[in-house]
């Protein structure tokens, strides 16, 4: 996949008990395996806790919407 552009659309971010639940709404301009240059509406939700003091994505799930 080549990116050309992203424009973020929706940020949110809830705090949990061991960390952050983030989910995010970008349109990103890209082209797969050199096809055609599109723009696709890209659904972001990510994980992230602390271990051993640093920040970590534990899981991060990306679809269309």
């Amino acid at each position: 996949m080549k990116y050309f552009a992203s424009i973020e659309e929706h940020v949110d971010a809830q705090p949990t008990a061991t960390g952050w639940h983030l989910v995010g709404q970008n349109r990103v301009t890209a082209s797969i395996h050199g096809g055609g240059k599109y723009a696709w509406p890209l659904n972001t939700e990510m994980v992230i806790e602390r271990v051993a003091g640093k920040w970590q994505i534990m899981s991060a799930v990306v679809t269309t919407y």
